[in-house]
């Protein structure tokens, strides 16, 4: 046996149990169970451990009633230490496509999808390097905004009728203010549209193995259909679904967004189908069960005070 090893292994002790006390989920308040803990350098390249261990574990919760998948490592965190010790200048090295890439792919595709739309005002809430906006610009949209707490962090004025926000949301500590911040910035009649990978259907089997789980690209938080519902109708908006890009919508839409819309939803996969028919399905029987729990409390007071 190695010196060093032989010396960490004495110093481990006896094994003792401790008992878990998990944090309430961020969306919906509800029980958590501590899910998988990996490496901080953790990261969403191949292989997402070639840059070694940092000896930093860091622990994710998961929520059964919304599927939240979250940690708090970053909840107390300001803006100098996420820029010192995650989006510093070792970010491109996980994040290649962090200065365009990504963003010129996504405007090429959205462009045409979103073409009855080029006369709204638009605001990309999460903008990183601002290539979206600019890359929307040259195709033809009027009106597109960047503004991201880090990067461009001077808020827009006014509101504005298209909100997206791409591979953004999963950065956010805190996802239900982040989204309310978005709704408070968004028209009467707008949309939100959201580009996030969601939790694949064995993610209780492949747990932190899932490549998207990378504390190091800032990663700590994760959705699934039943947590979109849940955001949405604490939100007041009308989750749509989606397939990589998912829709949220307030309010009755113009003409020309319905099309936007349609088009986008238009590609919808039949696995999120089913997926999102079945957290309706789930979100309803909650919502019975809940009528019928109030029911009961007012017959039994009822009872008991007559």
């Amino acid at each position: 046996m190695e010196a060093a090893i032989q010396q960490r292994a004495l110093g481990l002790g006896e094994l003792v149990h401790t008992p878990e006390c998990p944090p309430p989920c961020k969306v919906c308040a509800s029980p958590t169970r501590l899910f998988d803990s990996v490496d901080f350098n953790k990261h969403c390249g191949a292989p997402p451990s070639m840059f070694g261990d940092s000896g930093i574990l860091v622990q994710y919760f998961r929520c059964d009633r919304c599927g939240l998948l979250f940690t708090n490592l970053i909840d107390d965190w300001g803006t100098a230490e996420l820029s010192e010790f995650i989006y510093n200048a070792d970010y491109l090295k996980i994040d290649p496509e962090y200065l365009g890439a990504r963003a010129q792919r996504t405007a090429e595709h959205l462009a045409p999808l979103l073409a009855p739309c080029r006369d709204l005002r638009i605001l990309d809430y999460g903008s990183g390097s601002g290539a979206f906006a600019q890359a929307m610009g040259a195709y033809g949209f009027k009106s597109v905004e960047s503004y991201d707490p880090l990067s461009s962090p001077q808020q827009p004025s006014g509101t504005f009728d298209l909100i997206t926000c791409f591979e953004s949301l999963e950065h956010a500590p805190q996802p239900r203010d982040t989204l309310a911040e978005i709704v408070g910035q968004l028209s009467r009649q707008g949309i939100v549209l959201i580009g996030q990978s969601l939790q694949p259907d064995d993610i209780e089997e492949i747990r932190g193995q899932w490549w998207y789980l990378a504390p190091r690209n800032g990663h700590v938080s994760f959705f699934t259909h039943d947590t979109f519902l849940e955001l949405a109708g604490r939100t007041c908006l009308k989750y749509r679904g989606g397939s990589g890009i998912y829709v949220f919508t307030r309010g009755r839409l113009t003409k020309a967004m319905q099309r936007g819309v349609g088009q986008i939803l238009r590609e919808t996969a039949p696995e999120d189908v089913r997926r999102l028919t079945q957290a309706k399905r789930k979100a309803s029987a909650r919502g019975a069960n809940s009528q019928w729990r109030q029911i009961i409390r007012w017959i039994h007071r009822r009872v008991t005070y007559s």
